[in-house]
């Protein structure tokens, strides 16, 4: 995005808001946000609308050229995920075309989460926006923020957290509420029995409920991307990232929780599910043996401000929150 296209948007907090909070230790809590709904801003030859089947039928090969910037990767999303997730309510797509040819040229996906937990704080229901991509020919023409101002618009009030993952990127001209960096780990194909998928949805859940966390964020139930295995050992949860290496296409995915270390451990050595390459949020300096450290990332709040609890550390600020 532009310079500029975040730090100059009211729904996102400025560095002031953040550093008044953390003086404060005000609680989390929404931002003030203008009066509902917001002017949009038309983009000449630009049609911005919530996606029909036939615009799913063209978002895997868009998202597969333009949504991922690394070049070690490539966005890979089946039809059918789309499918399911707008027919299930998990996902709320808008789409830009061109008025005149009706191209693709911009896409925004909403993921409904609920009860989601950043740290000590808790919302009822949440959002985490998603496959937030303008084609390179048309950004910095408002595309983008017109896809927000629909978010925006079609959004009962008052409107719930809103988050934005970015991996590879550290941002400076907009606070940040977590950061981190990856571990990575090549798997080994290994054929074993010895880990199963959970596919009934409450056992699921129940089990990774009882994992321990791998990160600061996280949701009841969380996102049907997610798969729990259960072994011997443990269980370990692995959120599908939709996303390959280059050139060997192996599947990517995020650890998201597991009940130990060594359960963690044995579910790598038995091959890992079907995943070729795992990432997991650095908890500390030293990295696991079989891990290397691999890309940062942050979370980012849009439309919320995130305080902290009195008598924290310099660790706890935002932006040092690992």
């Amino acid at each position: 995005m532009a310079s500029g296209f975040w730090s100059q948007n009211p729904h996102v907090a400025s560095w002031f808001d953040t550093l008044s909070a953390w003086w404060r230790s005000d609680p989390p809590r929404l931002l003030v946000a203008q009066q509902h709904p917001l002017r949009q801003q038309p983009v000449r030859g630009v049609v911005c609308r919530i996606a029909t089947q036939e615009d799913w039928k063209l978002l895997p090969e868009f998202w597969y050229h333009w949504f991922s910037i690394s070049s070690r990767c490539k966005c890979v999303v089946p039809l059918k995920a789309v499918q399911e997730a707008v027919a299930e309510k998990r996902w709320d797509i808008w789409v830009s075309v061109r008025e005149d040819t009706g191209q693709l040229i911009g896409t925004l996906v909403r993921r409904h989460i609920k009860d989601l937990k950043i740290d000590a704080a808790r919302w009822p229901t949440a959002g985490v926006v998603d496959y937030f991509c303008v084609h390179p020919a048309w950004r910095a023409k408002g595309v983008g923020r017109l896809l927000l101002t629909l978010l925006h618009n079609s959004t009962p009030a008052p409107i719930p957290p809103h988050l934005m993952f970015w991996e590879q990127a550290i941002r400076l001209d907009v606070p940040c509420f977590s950061a981190g960096i990856f571990w990575v780990k090549k798997i080994q194909p290994t054929q074993s029995m010895s880990w199963e998928p959970i596919q009934d949805t409450k056992d699921r859940d129940r089990l990774w409920s009882s994992c321990i966390p791998a990160g600061s964020v996280t949701a009841n139930g969380g996102w049907k991307e997610t798969r729990v295995w259960r072994g011997p050992e443990g269980s370990v949860a692995v959120w599908d990232t939709f996303h390959t290496t280059v050139p060997e296409c192996e599947r990517v995915g995020i650890v998201v929780g597991a009940t130990s270390d060594q359960a963690l451990t044995a579910f790598c050595n038995a091959g890992a599910g079907s995943f070729g390459v795992l990432l997991k949020p650095a908890d500390s300096i030293h990295v696991p043996e079989g891990w290397e450290y691999d890309a940062p990332y942050v979370w980012f709040a849009y439309n919320t401000l995130l305080g902290l609890k009195p008598n924290s550390v310099i660790g706890s600020f935002p932006c040092l929150a690992f």
